[in-house]
This record gives C-alpha cells, sequence and structure tokens, in this order.
C-alpha cells in the first residue's frame, strides 16, 4: 500500500514556480524597504536652517538648540548659548562691560535673563510652547515660535532696573532632536528684537515602523478572526493551542502598541481608526474560540456517553 500525504501526515511541497517569482520579487522590495529606512536614519534628526545671522557686525549672538519635544505637554526645549562681538559689549577676556538683560518672549510667557558687568556670557534653557495635534501621529507637525531682545541696565533706588539702551541681538540655528526633522526661519541679521519659528515634524523611519506595526496588529487580529470563524463554523476542530493564541493576543496588542516610536497618548488617530478596532476584533475571536469550545467538547462528550 503506497501512503498518501494528508493534513494529518503532511509531506514536504516542492517549490513552485508561483512561489519561487514571490520570493524573487519579496526579498528585493524589503532589502530595498530596509535600505530606505537605514539610509535615512543615518541622516535624520537634524535641523534645516533657513536664514540665521551673516557677517560679522557687532551685537550678541544666540545660538537656537532644540534638545527635547514634549507633545503631551505642547513644549520645546530650547538651549540658547550666548555669545557676544564688539569690544564695546565684551572685553578682551571675553566678559561684560555693563549690566546686560535678555528678553525672551514665547507663546508661553515671558522671562528675563541678566547678566552683571564683569560675567561671561553663557547657556540658557527655555521652555516653547508649540501647537500641533498629536492625534495626527505619526503625521503630526508641531510649531512654534519666539521673540529674543537684550538691552543694558542699571539698578535705581530700591533695586528698580532702567534700561540705558538697546543691544543688536542675531539668532543662528544648529543641532536637532532625535526623532524630530527640525525647521527653523531665522533673520539674516542684527536687530533690536528678532524672531524665530521652529518647526517640527517627525522623521522618515518613525513614519515607517508606525506603519508597519499597525499593518502587523490588524493582520495579527484578522488571522484570529478567520481561525476563529472556521472553528464556530465547525470547519476546524478546536485546540487548546488555539485557545492560548487568542487569549494571548489580547495581552500581545497593547504592549506592541507601546513599542510605536514616541508613541501618542490613547485616543490618538491611530487607535479611532485602527488599533482600537484590531482589539475589537482580537475580542470577538477570543470569544467565538471559548465559544466553539464549549460546543464542541460538549457535543464530543456526548457522543462518548453514548444515548
Amino acid at each position: 500500500m503506497v501512503d498518501v500525504p494528508s493534513a494529518a501526515q503532511p509531506q514536504p511541497r516542492p517549490f513552485t514556480r508561483r512561489g519561487l517569482i514571490t520570493i524573487a520579487i519579496l526579498l528585493p522590495i524589503v532589502a530595498i524597504a530596509y535600505a530606505l529606512v537605514v539610509q535615512n536614519y543615518s541622516i535624520e534628526g537634524g535641523s534645516r536652517v533657513e536664514g540665521g545671522l551673516r557677517g560679522d557686525a557687532p551685537g550678541i549672538v544666540v545660538e537656537i538648540e532644540p534638545i527635547r519635544v514634549e507633545t503631551a505637554s505642547s513644549s520645546t526645549t530650547l538651549r540658547l548659548t550666548l555669545s557676544a562681538r564688539g569690544d564695546q559689549i565684551v572685553d578682551d577676556n571675553g566678559r561684560l562691560t555693563q549690566n546686560t538683560r535678555l528678553t525672551i518672549t514665547t507663546s508661553d510667557g515671558t522671562e528675563e535673563v541678566k547678566y552683571v558687568a564683569g560675567e561671561p556670557l553663557g547657556r540658557y534653557e527655555i521652555e516653547m510652547g508649540t501647537s500641533g495635534d498629536v492625534a495626527g501621529y505619526p503625521f503630526d507637525v508641531h510649531e512654534g515660535f519666539f521673540a529674543i531682545s537684550a538691552d543694558s541696565f542699571t539698578r535705581g533706588t530700591g533695586g528698580v532696573i532702567d534700561s540705558t539702551g538697546e543691544i543688536p541681538t542675531g539668532l543662528v540655528g544648529t543641532g536637532g532632536v532625535n526623532g524630530w526633522n527640525t525647521d527653523m526661519q531665522l533673520p539674516p541679521n542684527m536687530g533690536t528684537q528678532v524672531f524665530g519659528v521652529l518647526t517640527f515634524s517627525r522623521v522618515f523611519s518613525t513614519k515607517v515602523f508606525a506603519l508597519l506595526l499597525l499593518i502587523m496588529a490588524a493582520a495579527l487580529a484578522l488571522l484570529a478572526f478567520f481561525a476563529a470563524s472556521l472553528v464556530i463554523t465547525n470547519r476546524r476542530r478546536i485546540e487548546v493551542a488555539l485557545l492560548a493564541w487568542t487569549a494571548g493576543l489580547l495581552f500581545a496588542l497593547p504592549l506592541l502598541r507601546t513599542y510605536l516610536p514616541n508613541a501618542p497618548p490613547i485616543g490618538a488617530a491611530i487607535d479611532i481608526y485602527v488599533y482600537l478596532w484590531v482589539m475589537v476584533l482580537a475580542v470577538i475571536a477570543a470569544v467565538l474560540v471559548v465559544i466553539a469550545w464549549i460546543a464542541q467538547t460538549g457535543a464530543k462528550l456526548r457522543v462518548q456517553d453514548g444515548p
């Protein structure tokens, strides 16, 4: 008697021409996608500066460097590195020749930074408010603005500060935030009050991985629902492993969401359009499998017990 391969006794199937063509198409696609992501990752996260101080006019130079973007609180942390040009502002040792005050205005309010004559200029960090809707993740864009002016001052009676003159100020952009592309619009010249606009958008690799994880989560839920449909309609027999798999998805899918790069809070557009429905589908699949298990095991017990 010749043994005939069956589902109960699976045998290796030879590669077909269609299978080889499918592999030949998929492998280059995966390789190209990997190369694009790796190539973009190596150059992403920097700043693209439009404008910025040119020339060597005397005044205070403020180097703007974004170091942190907080979408949940709609704020961005900027590091300001201060330097000065001109012997009327600093001496040969780089120390201020007069009391100097910087006034920094953002959408979060106004703050002042004061330096006493004889002190060197240094670094300072500010919080800049941003406008943008994180619900649009991973295609959300966040924008903020700031204004900086400088003047010299003296302290009058009772500690009252009196301005004695304006100091020209210029802006220079540098650096970037990991996971974000930064666009800076800065004035090219010194001014008594200079304005800057910063725009942050997520890098290409973040968008690709976010979409890939969404597709993977949806595929898992659809497979679970398809398998549950086969079981509930008695086209397949129930197995304990299927129970464990559908139940495990209810814990694995929320965990998979936390792997999204810079994952947004619950309620973002990806949840409304995709992820919550993926969870609903996974729950339905688990319920169907349990119902099928109850029905099939009950029928099996009745057959074993006899009439």
